[in-house]
């Protein structure tokens, strides 16, 4: 009957057949490149923007991304979790009409909120206390 290794004396990743260590030379060559980007924090009023927008004016994703400058994947994940909880309702605009009239939507919607991005971003930074 064998013993149990002592835990000073073993080494799991050397130890154990099936674990694979990675030599020095393949992790140089695995890391990304840096991106020259900087990155900025999302603020609580930006976050509450997003909501009101959809919620309100059922604004989509893309239109909001345009007009905040920020990526559709950063409004997806705050809208998802505010449908997940309840905050926004789940709708679709594709059931409702055909391409045609979502495309003069999506137009409305990017001449509508081009019009009022200035006052909410001054909101989002802390001008007022209230909304637009």
């Amino acid at each position: 009957m064998s013993r149990m290794p002592n835990r000073r004396t073993s080494n799991p990743m050397t130890d154990n057949p099936f674990c694979y260590r990675r030599t020095d030379a393949e992790i140089r060559r695995s890391k990304k490149p840096c991106r020259n980007r900087v990155c900025v924090p999302l603020f609580q009023r930006e976050k509450a923007a997003y909501v009101y927008l959809r919620r309100r004016f059922h604004y989509s994703i893309s239109v909001l991304s345009q007009a905040f400058g920020r990526s559709t994947s950063v409004i997806h994940r705050i809208l998802k979790f505010n449908v997940a909880i309840g905050a926004i309702p789940r709708f679709s605009n594709k059931e409702n009409c055909g391409n045609h009239i979502r495309t003069l939507s999506l137009v409305r919607q990017q001449n509508d909120i081009y019009r009022i991005v200035k006052a909410w971003e001054a909101w989002i930074l802390g001008e007022g206390e209230k909304p637009p």
